[in-house]
């Protein structure tokens, strides 16, 4: 796996889905100050319209240039492959949180959480592993690389 200082060594084209969302608006912000391009996917759900205004006051027009928006849903994979199109590694941060959320409507949650990740892994399979950035306690190691490799 890639160092992400090796990542960022090079132009690249990131995908970061849940842009819109804490994490997602922060890792957009970081990518674009250090002369990144992204490509954001959010639908909203949780995350906000002014995260995503207060980047582009922070990192200036020039870097804001770098960025491209498409609002859309992890869970509808022609979103994802839409977004994906192009990028060269994913940082996938879309999910429906929330304890209380998910007992509320638990279908809601699997539908965002799991089917969303695996349309996310099936659209990014020309990715190599390495990069595709996740959250490593959280997703078994053998799954990526299988559905990434189409298993």
């Amino acid at each position: 796996m890639q160092d992400l200082s090796d990542l960022l060594r090079e132009a690249r084209t990131w995908c970061v889905t849940g842009a819109a969302g804490f994490i997602g608006s922060h890792l957009t912000e970081a990518l674009l100050r250090q002369g990144q391009s992204v490509v954001g996917l959010d639908n909203f759900a949780t995350g906000y319209r002014h995260n995503l205004d207060d980047v582009r006051q922070r990192v200036g027009e020039e870097a804001w240039g770098r960025f491209t928006f498409h609002e859309g849903d992890v869970r509808d994979l022609d979103d994802c492959r839409r977004a994906l199109a192009g990028c060269d590694v994913l940082l996938h941060q879309a999910a429906l949180g929330s304890v209380p959320r998910s007992i509320a409507d638990p279908l809601a949650t699997h539908a965002a959480n799991v089917d969303g990740f695996v349309n996310v892994l099936v659209a990014a399979r020309r990715l190599t592993e390495d990069r595709m950035v996740r959250i490593r306690d959280q997703i078994p190691d053998g799954v990526v690389r299988e559905i990434a490799a189409g298993a």
